[in-house]
């Protein structure tokens, strides 16, 4: 016995919905093209609404697969880097899910009008998405430092080298690139020190490279027990943390043990300026020569 097909209006119906999806996705791409923050906030909320909702319908085998994605989606981490080939890929993953949101949860909005040629006119679109987000900003540049320590300007500050100014410019090209970023939020995340401190504080600093930094200046060989104690104990952090300010002798846990305050360690002027002048040279080695 032969039986009728479905009717074609529910595919027309889904793929409509898929439409509506690509039109909004479409104005976000083109907001953040435009640098329009307002439409760029009002078409994330609108796809983020329709994620969550989608996240309520993983029983459907369809949006179980792709609830990784509507996860990353719906929430805001997604979002703080994305970039146009993302937002098409998500456009091209989720629009054939549109189809599932019940129909009481879809805002459709239906006007009939007739198109007009405007005068045309010329657009000048931004090269960058809106803004920068720069504590994401930061954590794309960390990681990436920290996995290309064997760069060969890194390796100069891991190992007290004076670096150049085309080492250091060479870095903030690398960092902004691969950051997504831009000079002036690079320039913030390294601060008043510098670039060079900077990444030194996240590589750390060589121990031979240290301790070779106080032997050019100090004879271990007439320092004390204590002394050698407290340069190691100073080596220790410049290894762990990459740099120490001067001024650092004077805080805890310096200030707090006896063995560690500065003054009573080096009551001799001469060897305590030794001390401070080669923290002070192993601070200026991360800085480009001028």
């Amino acid at each position: 016995m032969a039986t009728l097909g479905e009717l074609p209006s529910k595919a027309i119906a889904d793929e409509e919905q898929a439409k509506r999806f690509d039109l909004i996705v479409l104005q976000r791409e083109l907001a953040q093209l435009e640098g329009d923050e307002n439409t760029a906030q009002r078409t994330r909320e609108r796809i983020q609404s329709a994620a969550s909702l989608l996240l309520e319908k993983t029983t459907i085998p369809a949006v179980a697969g792709a609830a990784e994605l509507l996860e990353c989606i719906a929430g805001d981490e997604w979002w703080e880097s994305v970039t146009l080939k993302m937002l098409e890929h998500a456009r091209h993953e989720l629009r054939g899910l549109m189809q599932y949101l019940d129909k009481k949860q879809r805002k459709t909005i239906v006007v009939d009008w007739e198109d007009e040629l405007g005068q045309a006119r010329t657009v000048d679109l931004a090269l960058v998405a809106v803004g920068v987000d720069q504590k994401r900003f930061e954590e794309k540049i960390r990681a990436y430092i920290r996995e290309h320590s064997n760069h060969i300007a890194i390796q100069r500050l891991r190992r007290n080298k004076p670096l150049t100014q085309s080492d250091i410019e060479e870095l903030e090209r690398i960092l902004v690139e691969q950051g997504e970023g831009t000079p002036e939020a690079l320039a913030k995340i390294s601060g008043e020190r510098g670039l060079g401190i900077f990444i030194r504080s996240l590589v750390g600093l060589d121990r031979e490279a240290a301790e070779a930094a106080f032997a050019a200046r100090i004879a271990f060989s007439g320092l004390t027990s204590t002394q050698m104690d407290f340069l190691r104990h100073i080596i220790d952090e410049l290894t762990r943390r990459g740099e120490m300010e001067p001024s650092r002798l004077f805080e805890p846990p310096y200030s707090e043990q006896a063995n560690l305050q500065y003054q009573l360690v080096f009551p001799e002027a001469r060897t305590a300026d030794m001390v401070f002048e080669t923290l002070r040279a192993i601070e200026t080695s991360a800085q480009p020569a001028a």
